[in-house]
């Protein structure tokens, strides 16, 4: 009995050591916690990649900010990326590890490193371990070239086909072998087959049940569309003031809000699908614009000129951005009244108080009544020039309706300071695309409409009290738009300014000018 004594002792103390180094954090209620250190697992000492998956905070705050739908979203779409960028690993024979732990050690020379996995801003990530030099984060777009310094595929020697009568005939781009397997793959996939070699070569009947068991996936694994986790604040203002002028369109105001809980509204299901690899942007926004003749100094009603009519509505956008396809697709639901509802006498009257100068607009009792807006608008945007910092796009585009009725056609081109390889009309992926801290470009967009119907010349559909309205005999069906100007973008800040010049639009009308200024604030 007194020799069990120090044993029992010796035990108790090695348990008590062992619940004295448990990990990192103690849980102290909703939202708080208290570290301590990093938890007690075996270092990392040989060379390896290290695939960093969210920790449980990160995703217990992710769900919280933006909803469980938006964190299925980008689980999905962080699972895509590792599984191609494992399975660019296991093609290249490079190492590689997987954790969802917070901290990770690494053993370099006797001297153990911790990794946090916080400094991943995006809460997930990979890491190089080359065993000489402390982890370092692999830059995404660089992950390929990086990541074969740890390379471990030996050299192997390219080998005839050997010729079977009843052997499929399949398009080979590679073909590979050791003493024991062969390796082939298709050049019109990814999947890279292992065929098991007998004493006489290829086994023609093997490869047929190996190939017939093993079906392609029907879309490649680009063909993934992921969410934007970004937020972004959008604010527009136009004016013709800046062009010397106050008739036709005189003033637009838009505020967007671009966040990834907007992706769970159950309406998000009417845009038109987009099922090849791309980035889901969600906005919502309210937009105002005010249109009237070509003088306000004057009353009554002016026959042949621009009727008064004021726009206000709301809007849910997607704008699915493909950066391998340099292609994008804007959906947007617009939804609001046209006529004295949207306040659009309101605004005029106090921007003109506020000026001076300015006279008291005349003849808003003549404008166009209150109907209904309702509109659905699809804007396709294609690269099809890029060289060196000059890109060239075409642009489609469709707006149906109660507001307006149009098709566009048009092109773009684009000078950029840090070229992104694919680049829009539309700046919000911009920063994203680039971790460039600063990036300015300039550009130019030409359109033509052809228009069918347009509520702010015609009055509204459904309300046919408007007292003076243009007829559709007496609306212009071609209307040519151009736009140039240049913007820029820094850290969490960006800047456009546009000129527009837009054609006539009814008959006896005079070419317009007008100014906007567009400023878009990165918040997370």
């Amino acid at each position: 009995m007194k020799k069990a004594l120090p044993t029992y002792f010796l035990i108790s103390i090695l348990i008590l050591a062992g619940c004295a180094q448990k990990t990192e954090q103690k849980d102290l209620g909703p939202g708080k916690t208290q570290e301590t250190k990093a938890p007690q697992t075996k270092a990392i000492s040989h060379p390896t990649l290290v695939f960093c998956y969210p920790d449980s905070n990160f995703i217990r705050d992710f769900q919280e900010k933006y909803g469980m739908t938006a964190w299925y979203h980008y689980r999905d779409s962080l699972g895509s990326k590792f599984f191609r960028h494992k399975a660019f690993c296991s093609e290249e024979k490079i190492p590689a590890y997987s954790t969802d732990q917070r901290f990770i050690r690494f053993n370099l020379s006797g001297q153990e490193i911790i990794f946090d996995n916080r400094l991943f801003l995006e809460g997930a990530g990979v890491l190089m371990f080359d065993g000489i030099r402390p982890p370092k984060i692999l830059d995404k777009e660089k992950f390929n070239t990086e990541s074969l310094a740890l390379s471990q595929k030996p050299a192997l020697k390219q080998v005839e086909k050997q010729p079977h009568t009843n052997l499929p005939a399949p398009k080979i781009e590679e073909i590979a072998a050791t003493k024991t397997h062969l390796a082939i793959r298709e050049n019109t996939d990814s999947v890279k087959l292992l065929i098991p070699l007998d004493a006489d070569g290829i086994d023609p009947i093997a490869l047929r049940r190996i190939i017939k068991s093993r079906p392609l996936p029907a879309n490649t694994l680009e063909d993934i569309a992921r969410l934007n986790t970004k937020t972004l604040l959008s604010v527009v203002f136009e004016n013709d003031i800046f062009s010397n002028t106050d008739r036709y369109f005189t003033n637009g105001s838009q505020i967007h809000l671009y966040s990834p809980v907007f992706a769970t509204i159950a309406s998000a299901q009417i845009f038109l699908p987009y099922n090849k690899y791309a980035v889901h942007t969600y906005g919502l926004g309210v937009v105002q614009n005010i249109y009237t003749p070509s003088t306000t100094k004057l009353g009554g009603i002016q026959y042949g000129d621009r009727p008064y009519s004021g726009v206000l509505y709301a809007s849910f956008s997607r704008n699915s951005t493909d950066l391998k396809r340099r292609q994008s697709l804007i959906s947007e639901v617009n939804a609001g009244v046209i006529g004295p509802a949207s306040e659009g006498e309101f605004v005029q009257s106090l921007v003109h108080n506020v000026v001076p100068t300015n006279d008291e607009p005349l003849g808003w009792e003549y404008q166009i009544q209150n109907d209904i807006v309702l509109n659905y608008d699809l804007w396709f945007e294609k690269q099809w020039f890029l060289q060196g910092k000059f890109s060239a796009n075409t642009i489609l585009g469709a707006q149906a309706g109660t507001l307006y009725d149009k098709a566009w056609f048009g092109a773009s081109a684009y000078y950029s300071y840090i070229q992104n390889g694919f680049q829009s009309s539309n700046d919000l992926l911009s920063r994203i695309q680039k971790n460039a801290a600063f990036n300015w470009r300039l550009f130019v967009d030409l359109r033509s409409s052809l228009n069918i119907y347009d509520a702010t010349l015609q009055g509204g559909m459904f309300n046919k009290s408007s007292v003076y309205t243009i007829s559709a005999t007496e609306t212009e069906k071609v209307v040519f738009k151009g736009q140039f100007g240049g913007g820029f973008t820094y850290k969490w800040l960006g800047f456009r300014a546009t000129q527009n010049i837009l054609s006539p639009e009814f008959v006896g009308g005079k070419f317009h000018f007008w100014g906007s200024f567009h400023l878009l604030f990165f918040l997370n």
